[in-house]
């Protein structure tokens, strides 16, 4: 008995055995604090110093007006650090949010050190809003190195590095919170959620795990100290900067197809199980869903044996999928579920495809159905529009004024938008329509 208690109580001492050192909390962060932090730099707009010179007296700045520099900086927007920049190439490859740069094609990284280099945009992609910058530098500069994302799980500690309300390289602590999140901004999901603190500025620099590899880049925190922020993984980071680097875009396979997602009112509509999917609104011709004999009412249920549940399921599955192969996929439609086999395409370059009026004002438009308004398909990187916050999936109801109800419409309306005059668009997103105001490019 007593050879059994003295088992008992080793294991209640002992604890419960850890698979491996990313779940055990480290004694401290430093090392991993530090070697990082040089390769995360401050995104500022070009030409724009540092608020107040006096920040570099250190020891000498009277202690109230620091604290009143603080309070500015923390209760006031800031208008020169724009967000943080890792630095993933020693030859001068950057990665940062594609939101945070606003429209513009060049800005400067600022070092911890406190030197500036001028970085110009390679390309970016709004969906995963991920964006790649290049620097000109005399020598190589410090660099961090992409991690495994698929290997991160729930629980593990993490570091978040960024330059929240303009201090540069300030570093929170914290866990990865939830695995597979989807952005309420876009389509994509499949974020990593942390609950370590991130405020404005801090988009763009890296989440670290406890070996001091990048395992995302922070996207977005939820608004009034929640605690909820969110990770582009590096495994998606680094496809999606491969692509930007060799096309200038991220090649993704396309259906042709304009979903939504199937709600138990519809299924009961289109007498149909009630078990996730996605409803087609429209087919584009020609397209491989039509090729395939797909129609309007199909409702896809897995394609390559994965759910597709939601709009990010898809995107998803379409990210790991290459164009140009066939597929499995399962629907549901006249009553019975039928596997298809269906040749995947490449999305179509917007760039390329559109004329010169959808160009100035960023939007690649689809119609939904002959009468019911244009499905926006891209939003161009950098353009007005997306300058504007319209996504991918609204539904441009109105341009210039012009009830927008055909894609006839839409283009009669475009044609008559001015270079650099403000206009108007109203689009609906979900079940909210809303107005919002851009200025056409030249």
């Amino acid at each position: 008995m007593a050879a059994v208690l003295a088992v008992v109580l080793v294991l209640v001492l002992a604890g419960p055995a850890f698979p491996d050192d990313r779940a055990r909390p480290p004694e401290t962060f430093a090392p991993v604090a530090e070697a990082v932090k040089a390769a995360v730099f401050s995104v500022v707009r070009p030409g724009e110093e540092e608020h107040a010179d006096d920040r570099a007296r250190g020891d000498a700045w009277p202690e109230n007006d620091l604290l009143h520099e603080i309070f500015d900086a923390l209760t006031t927007p800031p208008s020169r650090t724009l967000g943080a920049a890792l630095m993933i190439d020693p030859a001068g490859v950057a990665v940062t949010s594609a939101r945070i740069l606003r429209g513009l094609t060049a800005v400067e990284l600022v070092a911890l050190s406190g030197r500036r280099y001028r970085a110009s945009l390679v390309a970016r992609d709004d969906r995963t809003d991920v964006a790649v910058l290049r620097v000109v530098a005399p020598g190589p500069l410090p660099a961090a190195r992409l991690g495994d994302s698929d290997a991160v799980r729930v629980g593990d500690w993490v570091l978040a590095v960024g330059s929240p309300y303009g201090f540069e390289a300030s570093v929170s602590a914290g866990i990865v919170s939830a695995r597979a999140r989807v952005a309420a901004e876009g389509a994509y999901g499949d974020l990593l959620q942390t609950d370590a603190a991130l405020n404005v500025g801090s988009a763009g620099g890296p989440l670290v795990d406890v070996h001091g590899e990048v395992i995302g880049v922070t996207t977005m925190a939820a608004p009034r100290g929640s605690s909820i922020a969110f990770a582009v993984p590096s495994n998606l980071v680094r496809r999606v900067v491969g692509d930007l680097l060799a096309h200038g875009r991220v090649v993704r396979s396309w259906l042709g197809i304009a979903p939504q997602p199937l709600t138990r009112e519809l299924a009961h509509a289109f007498r149909a199980p009630f078990a996730g999917g996605l409803l087609l609104a429209d087919v584009v011709a020609g397209g491989p869903a039509a090729t395939a004999g797909l129609r309007r009412g199909a409702i896809l249920l897995a394609l390559d044996g994965r759910p597709l549940r939601a709009l990010a399921d898809l995107e998803r599955v379409l990210g790991a999928v290459p164009p140009g192969r066939t597929a499995t996929l399962h629907v549901w439609r006249d009553g019975r579920e039928e596997t298809l086999g269906i040749r995947l395409a490449q999305e179509p370059d917007p760039r390329q495809s559109d004329g010169p009026k959808r160009r100035l004002l960023g939007l690649v438009v689809e119609p939904i159905t002959p009468e019911g308004g244009v499905f926006v398909r891209e939003v161009l990187p950098g353009s007005p529009a997306a300058d504007s916050g319209v996504i991918p999936g609204d539904v441009v109801r109105e341009l210039a004024h012009q009830t927008i109800r055909t894609l006839g419409d839409f283009e009669r309306a475009a044609e008559s938008v001015t270079p650099r005059e403000p206009t108007t668009l109203l689009v609906q997103r979900g079940r909210t329509p809303f107005y919002v105001g851009l200025t056409p490019e030249r």
